[in-house]
This record gives structure tokens, C-alpha cells and sequence, in this order.
């Protein structure tokens, strides 16, 4: 889930701290 978060949001190899905390809350309410 977060590689295919993070490949959206711009496939930058490093990732950012917003981009980190998006992907964690994505996950959050895709899991429940």
C-alpha cells in the first residue's frame, strides 16, 4: 500500500514526512 501511495504521489525514491503520514492515515482507514 504505501510503495503504491508513494508511486502516486510523485515516484520519488525518498520520501517525505507528508507524504509518510498521508500514506500511514491511508492505510489507517483502508484497514478501519
Amino acid at each position: 500500500m504505501i510503495r503504491e501511495v508513494g508511486a502516486r504521489h510523485g515516484h520519488n525514491a525518498m520520501v517525505t514526512a507528508p507524504d509518510a503520514l498521508t500514506a500511514l492515515l491511508i492505510e489507517a482507514l483502508a484497514t478501519g
